[in-house]
């Protein structure tokens, strides 16, 4: 962080808007279609707390604290605060959108946890016994990652891999079972549209997304996994989540310079953005947010 420090001391990220050149015949940012940042990475600072390993030179006091959260670094100016927007369940939201999932339309429609209810129901056909499913709890995450792991066409060691990084142990072969649980409960998701995404591409060259950002497949091949699964993310999971918050991050800056106000957006992490604003502006920016 201190070599991507700016003389005002503070850094400033860039943030890398998805784009297709026709001309060169590729993209730019991630393969998802969603954005990403560098100079540095803000868009990946973990929430939780770094594992401090042995031998990084570190002062004593702390080494004594025994962990580092980036994120508490962040510090508002005095008689200023910042706020955060997060959108609930945005990407099983874009799924049930593209795909007409007829579960997670009711689901939603209903005003249900989409990762409760599908891991109450998966649990429920394969004839386990009922669990409550708390927010927070391991098998909880594991429901959760397991339903996004179907719109990014994510496989059950990379789920595994990404949960132990976050200290949540969970065997490979339960991990293979609950997505194999989820893949049925979400039949739509999972078999018919990546049929439907491959038979776009092997027509067009290329998929859309709702919003009619697209990407092109030159090389495609029906069997090639990796293709259909990046095709599948890119027309129902992260990137018609980015033309949502893209949306939303024109209209709240829109709404900030009608109304006269001094705050200003600094961030944005996927779902989530962040506003800096003066502490005499902290509802009306927050209702503007919300809205």
């Amino acid at each position: 962080l201190e070599k991507e420090m700016w003389s005002d001391g503070k850094i400033h990220p860039r943030f890398l808007q998805w784009y297709f050149s026709e001309k060169e015949r590729k993209g730019s940012g991630t393969r998802t279609g969603r954005s990403s940042s560098s100079g540095p990475n803000a868009q990946n600072y973990l929430r939780n707390p770094l594992k401090l390993p042995d031998n990084v030179e570190l002062s004593t006091s702390t080494r004594a604290l025994g962990k580092i959260v980036i994120r508490d670094m962040w510090c508002a100016p005095e008689g200023y605060s910042f706020v955060k927007a997060d959108s609930s369940q945005l990407e099983p939201r874009t799924m049930a959108m593209v795909t007409g999932e007829p579960l997670l339309v009711e689901m939603f429609n209903a005003g249900k946890n989409v990762y409760r209810e599908v891991g109450r129901m998966a649990l429920e056909r394969a004839g386990e016994p009922p669990d409550p499913i708390g927010k927070g709890t391991a098998v909880y995450e594991l429901f959760k990652r397991c339903v996004l792991g179907q719109g990014y066409g994510a496989f059950p060691n990379t789920i595994q891999e990404q949960m132990e990084k976050d200290d949540i142990w969970v065997s490979l072969d339960r991990v293979t079972e609950i997505h194999t649980m989820v893949s049925s409960v979400l039949s739509q998701v999972t078999q018919v549209f990546p049929l439907q995404a491959a038979a776009y591409i092997h027509r067009d060259g290329y998929i859309e997304t709702v919003y009619h950002r697209r990407r092109h497949f030159p090389n495609f091949h029906p069997r090639d996994r990796g293709m259909v699964r990046q095709a599948v993310n890119f027309a129902m999971g992260q990137s018609p989540g980015f033309d949502i918050i893209k949306h939303i991050i024109l209209r709240v800056a829109r709404e900030f310079r009608q109304g006269g106000l001094l705050a200003r957006m600094i961030g944005q992490i996927h779902d989530e953005i962040m506003v800096l604003c003066p502490d005499a502006e902290i509802h009306r920016v927050a209702g503007i947010m919300r809205d």
